[in-house]
């Protein structure tokens, strides 16, 4: 059996929830798995423990962690809060004390091999560190907790990237005679139209299966290795990774052969690092039209969906939202990755080829075609279906979204003549 541990998600049961979660991409989990190790009914080997890695022991049971002691042989750590708003305590509770609460069950492994704590490569990526070289190395962080909050205040961009710092210092300081590594991970319905991004620079996109086989990968190495050193691995794609203008192009061709039937509106966007137009182009394109819409629909008593209270209230949401990422987007550092390197070329042959994650070898549009694929499929919901509309749908939605702009054009010119005439 492959044990994992599971917490409780809004009170649903553990088992439920892994049952839901296994249900939903089963198909697709199912044919990778059968393809490369032969071994059907995969999911017989999963088995679910309940827990939660904000408290002390990680909630797990006295029968639980029995269990997990004798029979566990590697264990990866990749539970974590990533909400860039958590209040620092509960960041705090779960992304530092839960690594030493998991520290403390790898030690009491009677057979564990490897441990493989998953971090992220923004980790020390502070507003100081802008535009310098991220090594494959351990970065002093304080620990003090006054210490803690203030630079999560002003260094960190959010409690999420500084709260994992301290958590790669737990590893190093916590983790005894454990054979420890730590992993660097790097980070379309036509609703949003406007974006605050500097197209120009590289992206620290990585596909989420490449980060997985990387993590495996990375455990054997430390599993097989001699040695009490944690080394560090960044999974980034500083030397070949994709401009945010690229993607753009992508999907304003490609993608439009693949776009949902339940897009709102024609699916285009602008993209600008330069505030004052942001700011100009968010009204233009996204609050006027809301407001406009919440109007119709107070006017006219129409019903709005049950988890929408209005439109407007969807795009301030979307600019919290935004506002967590532009730092991120709006700024560049390179990552060091000699040591994710070194690890790719130890590997046999076979192994590279079950267990890819040589980052030259990604395909940009395949994958921007498949992230608008997984839009599709679970946030949108729409099966997969009725594409061919939807094309079509998009050619009428252009020639509104064209009879919109004019529109505003006609109001400027009418303003700017008023205006004349009045002055």
């Amino acid at each position: 059996m492959d044990p994992a541990v599971a917490m409780e998600i809004k009170g649903m049961s553990y088992q439920r929830a892994m049952n839901e979660a296994m249900a939903e991409g089963n198909s697709d989990i199912q044919r990778f798995y059968n393809g490369m190790t032969k071994k059907p009914h995969f999911d017989e080997r999963i088995v679910a423990v309940e827990g939660d890695v904000a408290e002390i022991g990680l909630a797990i049971c006295d029968k639980d962690w029995n269990t997990i002691t004798e029979e566990v042989d590697m264990i990866f750590h990749v539970a974590a809060t990533v909400r860039f708003d958590e209040p620092i305590r509960q960041a705090t509770l779960t992304n530092i004390r839960g690594t030493r609460e998991t520290i403390k069950l790898g030690k009491a492994c009677k057979t564990l091999r490897s441990f493989i704590h998953v971090s992220t490569a923004y980790c020390h990526s502070t507003t100081g560190r802008i535009g310098s070289e991220m090594l494959e190395q351990f970065y002093e962080c304080p620990m003090s907790p006054d210490i803690m909050i203030k630079l999560a205040e002003e260094g960190w961009p959010n409690t999420y990237t500084f709260s994992k710092a301290i958590a790669e210092e737990v590893v190093r300081t916590e983790r005894g005679d454990l054979r420890a590594a730590i992993i660097l991970l790097g980070i379309g319905l036509g609703i949003v139209r406007v974006f605050f991004v500097d197209n120009k620079i590289k992206l620290s996109f990585v596909p989420v299966d490449y980060v997985n086989n990387a993590t495996i990968a990375a455990g054997w190495d430390t599993a097989v290795k001699q040695t009490n050193d944690i080394r560090i691995f960044n999974i980034s794609t500083t030397n070949c990774g994709v401009t945010f203008r690229h993607i753009g192009i992508t999907m304003r061709g490609k993608a439009r052969t693949i776009v949902s039937p339940k897009a709102l509106w024609y699916c285009y966007l602008f993209e600008t690092n330069n505030r004052v137009v942001y700011w100009f182009l968010s009204w233009l394109v996204h609050y006027i039209p809301a407001y406009t819409v919440d109007a119709v629909i107070k006017l006219f008593r129409l019903r709005m969906p049950k988890e929408l209270k209005s439109v407007v209230q969807v795009y301030e949401k979307l600019d919290k939202m935004g506002k967590f990422f532009e730092f991120f987007l709006t700024n560049e550092w390179k990552f060091d990755g000699n040591n994710l390197f070194s690890l790719w070329h130890q590997m046999s042959a076979r192994d590279r080829q079950i267990y890819n994650f040589e980052m030259k070898s990604i395909d940009w549009d395949w994958n921007t075609m498949m992230w608008c694929l997984g839009v599709r499929k679970y946030i949108a919901k729409d099966g997969l279906k009725n594409t061919n509309e939807a094309i079509e749908k998009q050619k009428w939605l252009k020639l509104a979204n064209y009879a919109v702009l004019m529109l505003y054009l006609v109001i400027a010119w009418y303003l700017i003549r008023l205006f004349f005439k009045l002055f």
